[in-house]
């Protein structure tokens, strides 16, 4: 009797977490059917414009970025697009598969009026060893602060990686280092006209788009990577204006 009673529990405990994990399986496929609705319904608040999918947007992005370019089966979804404050901004849900596992984020990506942007990538430090994103050949750290102190604190809580040390250092000016070290999870990636802005494996809830879109729209800003009168032509010979592939653009590797 005592071996029946046991086994009886067993069975029980094993049937309750069953059908524990069944329930939050459909729960999760529910949310993940009704988004498109309740993101065109955001987008409407928003007055932007929703669309399920996009040809024109992968084509300005897939051979420049590094979240662009790793893993496999990438799909980029649920686009909200239109104009944001003083730029144009595109937001979208973007999966891959890297290391065996399926990555799914939102992405803000901003489209600059200001051309010629270096390439740079930054990461929260503490996610350097779980981080599966290609980097460009060539890429290397970057110090950036008004002083030591300032440099530190960024490095303690960020990495910040570039092609162009000198001209990403400009891009990273005090107020935007200040800003990055007081935001721990934010991973950026920039070049050409394009910023992007995103949290890794992470995807926004809908209700929470107005708060993220404003978060985001000030890593653009406190970069100043939309102002036109800072000049940037000498900073990066491979970016292009329009954000294609102009075929110059740096190949790929994984990250040190």
């Amino acid at each position: 009797m005592p071996y029946l009673y046991e086994m009886m529990v067993t069975i029980v405990s094993d049937l309750f977490l069953l059908a524990i994990g069944v329930g939050v399986f459909f729960v999760w496929r529910a949310s993940r059917w009704a988004r498109p609705r309740r993101l065109t319904k955001m987008a409407k608040q928003l007055d932007m414009e929703y669309s399920p999918e996009s040809i024109r947007l992968p084509r300005k992005l897939n051979n420049n970025y590094p979240l662009m370019m790793t893993g496999t089966d990438r799909k980029m979804s649920n686009i909200v697009a239109g104009h944001y404050r003083d730029v144009e901004m595109h937001i979208f849900d973007y999966e891959f598969m890297a290391e065996g596992r399926r990555f799914c984020q939102t992405v803000y990506a901003f489209e600059l009026r200001r051309t010629g942007i270096c390439r740079f990538a930054t990461n929260p430090r503490d996610k350097s060893r779980s981080n599966p994103l290609k980097y460009w050949d060539g890429v290397k750290p970057i110090t950036v602060g008004k002083n030591e102190k300032a440099q530190k604190a960024f490095a303690a809580k960020h990495r910040l990686m570039g092609l162009n040390e000198f001209g990403t250092g400009l891009q990273f000016n005090p107020k935007a280092v200040s800003y990055f070290t007081r935001n721990e999870i934010v991973w950026t990636e920039g070049g050409s006209n394009w910023l992007l802005v995103y949290e890794l494996n992470r995807l926004t809830p809908v209700t929470q788009y107005p708060r993220q879109i404003w978060r985001a729209y000030q890593v653009c800003r406190m970069l100043q990577l939309n102002n036109t009168r800072l000049s940037s032509d000498d900073m990066d010979d491979s970016g292009s204006g329009d954000g294609q592939d102009t075929g110059d653009s740096p190949k790929l590797s994984l990250a040190s």
